[in-house]
Parts: C-alpha cells; structure tokens; sequence
C-alpha cells in the first residue's frame, strides 16, 4: 500500500480557508495579510455534476471557494489523468472527493488522487475506517439526519478536520428552509469545535445564506444538477450564492457557548428535584 503519511505537507487549503471564515479574522500569507473583508461570510462550495473541466472553471468564475466531485468507482484506471485536467482548469480553487453514499475507494487509490492534486475527501459515517488514517488530505466528515444526535459531539475526538451536514429529513421535502433546520445548524456548530459546511438541497436558496450564517457555519456546499449541468447554468447558480454571501458583509467569525449537561442537584436528606432552591432574603430565615 503507498504510503499516506505525509507529514511535512501543509495543511489542506480547503480547510485552511475554513478556519478563517470560523475565526472571522485574515490570516497571514507569506510578508502580507489579507484584508478581513477578502474573508467571506460563507465559503460556498459546489458539487459538479461530472469531471469535465469545463464546469470546473465555470464554477470558479461564478465564485466558487472550493469544489467537490464524486467519483465513478467502477472506472477505476486512468481516474487520476482525468482529475489532473479538472484540477488544472480548477486552478486556485480547492478540490475534493465525495466518497459518502458510495461503496469505496482503496487508501492507493485516494493516495493517486491526492497526488494528482486533490485538498480533501468527505467520507460517510458507513464508511470503511481505515480511512479515518489518510494523511496528507483534509478529511471531512459528512453528517444526515440519520445520525443520532449524542454521536454529533464524538467528531471532537475523532481526526476529522470539518463536518458537512445535512438534517433534512423524508419530511422536509417540497418544503421551505425552517427556521427548525436553522436551529439544528447551530446547534452542530455549538457542539463541533471543528469548521461546518452545510450540505444544501435544491430547497436552500440564495436568500438563505443569511439565515445559515446566523446559525455560525462556515460553509454552503450546493449541487448545481438541480439548477443545470452545463457551464453557463453551474456559473449562474454559483454566481448568485456568491453574490448573496457577498451583500453579507465580512466574515463574523463563530461564537459557540459550552453545552452543559442538566445536571440534577443532589444533597443528603433531601428529595432530588433537579431545580435549585431559592435562596431566603436576609431575615426569612
């Protein structure tokens, strides 16, 4: 198996470009800063339909922070010249795998990707875990609504790098995002000290943007198919949750408070109610 240790390599800029929006601060490149305003309020990241390099750059040109593909498995020869093209018309722009929902990929061929050019994979909770050992990429972790919420705070402990969440559920379809939803992100982004992406359906709109930044996420990844899939199509959607993350202003950065857990208050002698007693006023005694 190649080796996927690959200590001395920077950090995946996908997640880099996270941490800023989290921290809502610039951070230093080389002698020079960048200017906090150049730190969006959201990164938007989006989901191509196909490889082909054309919808990469369209993507790009419509604003995107970073892309994400999903591969075909069963194709498996010649996958990493395929995304070599991709990435070259990608340029600057951050790109990553989505083996989430898929049957998997060996650790040799996910190290072919990354040497082709890829910043990071997002895996399932069914994923294989060895792939929790990958090095040299920015993993993250994608989270549904099937996923028992106790388990959202075990991604603190676990080498993932961010979350990519969607808690949309078989109920949700045909209908307007919630302000219930918008209070499932934020209570992911109080629970996970780690960057949180959601996973947009064909039901977030650019008007929501405003919405998911008061729930402190740090990202949007949206699947252009639902609006086109040729370039012009993908360069206009893109281009208007782009715009409409623009009109947000900077970067806020993200204010998680601590969960404390409830508690109940336990003293001898004395029936446990799990709510503390007022204290007396001075002379009630």
């Amino acid at each position: 198996m190649a080796n996927m240790a690959l200590g001395n390599r920077p950090p995946s800029k996908f997640i880099r470009r996270l941490n800023q929006v989290s921290a809502g601060v610039a951070a230093k490149i080389g002698f020079r800063a960048q200017r906090a305003e150049e730190i969006p309020a959201l990164l938007i990241v989006v989901t191509l339909p196909s490889l082909e390099p054309k919808l990469a750059e369209a993507a790009v040109n419509g604003g995107a922070g970073a892309l994400q593909v999903r591969m075909n498995l069963q194709d498996e020869p010649g996958d990493a010249q395929v995304l070599e093209r991709l990435l070259k018309a990608a340029g600057d722009c951050p790109c990553g795998v989505v083996l989430a929902g898929t049957s998997g990929a060996s650790l040799d061929r996910i190290e072919s990707w990354r040497l082709a050019g890829i910043d990071y994979v997002v895996l399932g909770s069914d994923s294989d875990p060895a792939y929790l050992g990958i090095s040299g990429l920015g993993k993250v972790i994608a989270l549904d609504y099937t996923v028992d919420r106790d388990l959202v705070r075990t991604v603190n402990d676990l080498p993932f790098d961010a979350v990519q969440a969607s808690i949309a559920g078989p109920d949700d379809v045909g209908k307007p995002l919630a302000i219930r939803e918008v209070m499932g992100y934020r209570y992911v982004s109080l629970t996970v000290r780690k960057p949180v992406v959601v996973q947009a359906d064909y039901r977030i709109q650019p008007r929501d943007v405003g919405a998911l930044r008061e729930a402190r996420v740090e990202g949007l990844a949206i699947d252009v198919t639902e609006m086109g899939s040729d370039a012009e199509s993908i360069r206009k959607a893109t281009a208007e949750f782009a715009q409409a993350v623009k009109a947000l202003g900077r970067a806020r950065g993200r204010t998680a408070a601590p969960i404390y857990p409830t508690v109940p208050l336990f003293q001898p002698g004395r029936e446990t109610t799990g709510v503390p007693e007022e204290e007396p006023e001075p002379g009630e005694e």
